[in-house]
């Protein structure tokens, strides 16, 4: 039951993001197409994340906070520019 809350918990923060995005950071029209794409651009930030985390907690056994503020700290710029060149890219007409 735990899983299916996560993922309800998931979907409807990622589902939120995106429609804050859109309003108010890109100026965009939330579409379909524009959704997937950025959800899809979030792989690589979880990706990423899960990555510098293993590396600074378990192998450079930092403590678990800084692990994650770094990992943070370190995907949000990639992540952005997923997000803004590649789910929010407007196509020329």
């Amino acid at each position: 039951m735990i899983y299916i809350d996560l993922n309800l918990s998931y979907l409807t923060s990622n589902i939120l993001a995106y429609l804050l995005n859109c309003f108010l950071i890109f100026h965009a029209r939330p579409v379909f197409h524009g959704y997937f794409r950025f959800m899809m651009s979030y792989i690589p930030n979880f990706l990423l994340e899960n990555g510098i985390v293993v590396i600074t907690y378990n192998m450079l056994a930092c403590a678990p906070l800084i692990s994650f503020l770094v990992a943070a700290f370190l995907s949000m710029p990639i992540t952005f520019l997923l997000v803004r060149f590649w789910a929010f890219h407007q196509r020329s007409k």
